[in-house]
């Protein structure tokens, strides 16, 4: 499981947690029209401001990468689960994305830019 956090990020996070035993509601994330919902990459993140939030990352399609990166906007975090990727904002768990490309294998920083590549 990676974690790189390689842009300037105001949110901590963890990825690949046990399920929490403490009763806490799980935003839950899956790519539309997937029918029900499978096993999922589970996070904890605490933002900049407000409280800690748990979210589960549905798995895409049994690809092996799985992680989680920062983004070149401070607030957003990448959640890489099984080829899928989702993007959410850290204080704002209901504004997210799952993007279009699939899988994602790999994810790289733009070398002298500001931007990321996904594929």
């Amino acid at each position: 499981m990676k974690t790189v956090l390689e842009f300037p990020h105001n949110y901590k996070g963890e990825v690949g947690i046990d399920w929490p035993s403490n009763g806490q509601r799980i935003v839950r994330y899956r790519r539309k029209n997937t029918g029900n919902s499978k096993d999922g990459l589970l996070a904890l993140i605490f933002p900049a401001e407000g409280a800690h939030w748990y979210g589960l990352f549905e798995f895409g399609g049994g690809y092996a990468q799985n992680g989680a990166y920062s983004t070149p906007d401070p607030s957003m975090l990448c959640v890489v689960a099984e080829g899928d990727a989702f993007i959410v904002h850290t204080a704002d768990p209901s504004n997210w994305a799952c993007l279009p490309c699939r899988p994602v294998v790999v994810r790289r920083r733009s070398r002298d830019t500001i931007g990321a590549c996904i594929g």
